[in-house]
């Protein structure tokens, strides 16, 4: 999946000489993506890919520059790694959740033919995500299941490939591939990995 993200940034990098259609200023567009999370690293290790969901709000600006903010939901499979000092065991075969809550800023550029256009874009915010753990009592033989949630900053940045539809639903479709990063540390690795959403962008206010 890198290497295919690369040679999408690479496309897009050479569009930026195609001629500029501008884009009205001043629209909302309203996105919803599903897609798959490809963990990196010692992450990996932890945490598997599953599906994703994302939804956002987008704002055009002039000169073909766009706002968005966007909210991303990751089911990931979960394999503890790292054993706790409460518990003798390893919490295997199970889910976690992964929320990034972010803003991104990016610019448009537009193929000769209108319908087509491609999006760099680079933005960050906060993230959540938890880890299922089991606390053992040996002594009242209780096992008790809970989450741990942790809490930090993330960057971002992605290129969109998208197709102008006659639909008036399904007004914009794209495909959509991103890299994130945080220094928050679980199970030994930092959080990271490759986002590849398919989506739609649709409704319009001015």
């Amino acid at each position: 999946m890198a290497e295919k993200i690369k040679l999408g940034i690479i496309a897009a990098l050479l569009m930026m000489n195609l001629p500029v259609t501008a884009q009205k200023a001043g629209k909302v567009f309203f996105t919803t993506a599903a897609g798959l999370i490809d963990a990196q690293g010692r992450f990996a290790d932890a945490f598997k890919s599953t599906v994703t969901f994302n939804s956002g709000v987008e704002l055009t600006m002039k000169h073909n520059w766009y706002g968005q903010f966007v909210l991303d939901y990751n089911a990931l499979k979960y394999d503890q790694q790292i054993g706790d000092a409460n518990s003798p065991f390893l919490f295997q075969n199970t889910n976690s959740s992964l929320l990034l809550l972010g803003l991104n800023g990016g610019k448009n550029f537009y193929f000769k033919n209108p319908k087509w256009f491609t999006s760099l874009y680079a933005g960050g915010g906060y993230l959540n995500i938890g880890e299922p753990r089991v606390t053992v009592n040996n002594s009242s033989h209780i096992a008790i299941q809970e989450t741990v949630r942790k809490s930090s900053v993330f960057a971002r940045s992605g290129v969109r490939l998208a197709y102008i539809t006659k639909s008036k639903f399904f007004q914009t479709i794209y495909l959509d591939a991103s890299y994130f990063s945080s220094p928050a540390t679980i199970q030994g690795g930092n959080v990271n990995g490759f986002a590849l959403y398919f989506g739609t962008r649709f409704g319009t206010i001015q």
